[in-house]
């Protein structure tokens, strides 16, 4: 890497992104949307023996949003389009208040069925059946009474599509009402092996209890002579291979069972936002055997539910293990006493925390979480649906469906509560008349829809509405940054990075130790105002009172890579504490320049704040901050101290175009003049073509201050110019 000679520097940010403090820009938008305009909700109401009761007025029902009466704007029984009325039925038809599909999509609900006509023949009710990763006796069992739900007829009652999960989803068949079409690919259902879930936990018992064995052996050898030690030394290396086998398996089923569930959470997802605008009743049939939500999959599962929820989409879960042999919940309370007997004899009266104790119980708090009644009941309950387990008959569940899409109510209602403060709202609905139960979704959070279809989480849901709030907070102090580096001829990859100091959290201490948490959101608009991307991480920190001062001392960074066509580009990113919910905002913008406008492509500059070799297997080929073997850390805003660091580092990329290039120069420059001046030798493109660049300057020479780091990279007669700005400190 060449190294310059005279008093150049170079440093933080792209030319293209705002400097981080100071007043925040607010942003201009096509029209305000931070009030909740109509909500939907669809529901079932059935008497003391279950079946369904269609003869209600608007005046029967109550709504209530958090505890607040509301008021009904429209209401109707679709079903009674298509059925003769029961007698006394009147259902009341939507006047001029009802909402439009819009504003009933910015109410945080799909637009109502109330102004649309049903599709084709019967009520025009679209039903989504969905096979979880299933063992062969399941798929056999699902699929036949899957084949009894669509019938023999050449026609379905609804607008079916059939859906298999597993690391992804795949779509068996589109969605149809040739019933011939459905029942081949409940063909491919039963007759299809998808991956099933490794033997590992069983594998990880029979490792827990062979390293107990060979410890009550040990206890049992004694000690004091040469024979003994040789014996308890031989034990020794046989309960360390055990309990290497037991880590072992119990990291590969952690690891295996998160993956396995944002597998099954992504493809339920992709199902429900492709129902998102479809008027009418939406119904997801979902088949699996449990759902194994392990604490970093908990955000997309509750994610899942508010999605269904946004939809109008009703899950029915069905277990597809039928009548199990033995309770979940039964077998992990065993498993648990066995552990705690293992352990008291051999002494041992407490589980520390992080031990392979908590490790053993947090594998039971999956396989209670895998019971049909916790999962599947809380996704089926949640989303105005219900779950159908302990039986080897879904039949008469099949029967409910039906009755739940031909008999259900649509009533709208404007929230009395119009603001977009990204927080819960709960809903119930309640019924005069006695005796009756109502089935229907339970919430929603009040944040605008995401125009790029992303689900909104619940971490997320506060900061997304401060994103649209007037003025956007400013609290403490967070820096945002967005590099550009060619890809190809068409497209970019922006490296983005939010920093904050740890510092400017609240941390909650009690006698064991201390807390505290934060949720980064970085968004990316086109130049219509169109969200195109949205990116989120929560962080919670945590540890003990010896720990804290270490954790207060540290930086979050917050990394993300999109790849982006050429335009213009706005960067919203925020930084929100949960505990105490402040926030802050950074508004920049973003360009990737068009491949026609220079016969050279330059990327970013960016100053380098540290670097870190990183094994090839290792290696990230997508991450854009690899420069060969090396892994740069971009600096997004921090002063360099030169009592700290005696250079600066900084790097660049060059795809040549159609024309050599010649040759690029580096300058420096405090207060708008040149302070410095030099020649700089590109290094030889690498593999692709690409020359990723690394310069070192001495910061010895330098008073501080502010300055800007000039590169242009010459191509014939044309020079490409990138910039960047760095604060340098004593």
């Amino acid at each position: 890497m060449p190294t310059l000679t005279k008093t150049l520097i170079l440093f933080t940010l792209a030319t293209t992104m705002v400097v981080a403090q100071g007043p925040v820009p607010r942003r201009t938008t096509g029209g305000d949307s931070s009030s909740v305009t109509a909500v939907v909700v669809d529901l079932v109401v059935r008497d003391r023996k279950g079946l369904p009761v269609t003869d209600l007025k608007a005046e029967d029902f109550e709504v209530l949003e958090d505890g607040a009466p509301q008021e009904v704007g429209s209401f109707r029984l679709p079903a009674a389009e298509h059925a003769p009325a029961r007698a006394g039925a009147a259902p009341v038809v939507p006047s001029a208040v009802a909402p439009t599909p819009a504003a009933a999509t910015a109410a945080g609900a799909a637009p109502s069925s109330a102004t649309a006509p049903a599709p084709g023949r019967g009520d025009g009710s679209v039903v989504a059946l969905v096979f979880d990763r299933l063992s062969s006796d399941s798929r056999r069992f699902t699929k036949l009474a899957a084949e009894r739900y669509i019938g023999k007829g050449t026609e379905s009652d609804h607008v079916v599509g059939i859906f298999a999960t597993d690391w992804g989803l795949e779509v068996v068949q589109p969605f149809t009402r040739d019933a011939t079409a459905l029942r081949t690919a409940l063909d491919k259902v039963g007759s299809r092996t998808g991956s099933q879930a490794s033997e590992t936990l069983s594998e990880a018992r029979s490792n827990q209890q062979r390293a107990t064995q060979i410890q009550d052996t040990m206890a049992s050898i004694g000690t004091g002579t040469p024979a003994t030690s040789a014996a308890q030394g031989a034990a020794g290396v046989d309960l360390a291979m055990a309990q290497m086998q037991q880590r072992m398996s119990e990291t590969f089923t952690m690891l295996e069972r998160d993956q396995q569930g944002y597998g099954t959470m992504n493809a339920m997802s992709a199902v429900v936002n492709a129902l998102k605008l479809v008027p009418g009743r939406k119904s997801v049939l979902f088949f699996s055997e449990g759902l194994v939500i392990p604490p970093n999959v908990m955000p997309r599962f509750l994610s899942l539910i508010d999605e269904a929820n946004r939809a109008n989409v009703a899950v029915y879960a069905m277990d597809a293990k039928g009548l199990r042999a033995e309770s979940t919940q039964a077998e992990a309370r065993d498993e648990i006493n066995a552990y705690a007997a293992g352990r008291l004899n051999n002494g041992e009266r407490s589980i520390g925390a992080g031990g392979a104790a908590s490790r053993y119980l947090e594998r039971n708090e999956d396989r209670l979480r895998m019971d049909p009644s916790s999962g599947l009941g809380q996704l089926a309950n949640e989303t105005g649906g219900f779950l159908i387990a302990g039986s080897n008959n879904f039949d008469k569940g099949f029967t409910r469906v039906d009755e739940d899409i031909r008999a259900h109510y649509v009533l709208t209602y404007s929230s009395t509560r119009p603001e977009m403060d990204g927080k819960f709202r709960s809903i119930a609905v309640k019924v005069k008349r006695p005796g009756l139960t109502v089935s229907h979704r339970k919430g929603y959070y009040a944040v605008p829809p995401s125009a790029d279809g992303a689900p909104v989480l619940a971490y997320e849901a506060p900061g997304l509405a401060l994103l649209e709030s007037s003025p956007l907070p400013n609290v403490f102090p967070i820096a945002a940054r967005a590099f550009v580096f060619p890809k190809d001829a068409t497209t970019s990859t922006a490296a983005l990075l939010v920093g904050f100091d740890t510092k400017h959290l609240d941390y909650q201490t009690t006698a064991d130790g201390f807390g505290a948490e934060a949720v980064v959101i970085a968004r990316i608009r086109d130049g219509n105002g169109q969200v195109l991307a949205k990116m989120s991480e929560q962080y919670t920190l945590a540890g003990t009172k010896e720990q804290l001062a270490s954790s207060q001392a540290g930086r979050v960074v917050f990394f993300r890579k999109p790849v982006l066509p050429p335009g213009l580009y706005s960067l919203e990113a925020l930084v929100y504490d949960t505990h105490t919910a402040k926030a802050s905002v950074r508004i920049s913008s973003l360009e990737v320049p068009p491949a026609t406008t220079a016969p050279v492509r330059v990327s970013s500059l960016f100053v380098v704040q540290r670097a870190e070799k990183v094994p090839v297997g290792e290696r990230d080929a997508t991450n854009p901050l690899y420069f060969g073997e090396t892994l740069l850390y971009p600096n997004i805003g921090e002063a360099l101290s030169k009592a700290e660091s005696k250079e600066l580092a900084f790097a660049f990329a060059v795809q040549p175009g159609s024309a050599p290039v010649g040759g690029a120069t580096v300058s420096l420059v405090r207060s708008g003049q040149v302070v410095g001046q030099a020649p700089l030798e590109l290094d030889k493109p690498d593999a692709t073509g690409t020359i990723h660049q690394i310069g070192r300057l001495p910061m010895d020479a330098l008073a501080p201050g502010a300055y800007e780091i000039r590169i242009a990279v010459q191509t014939g007669k044309t020079l490409v110019a990138r910039s960047a700005r760095v604060t340098i400190t004593p």
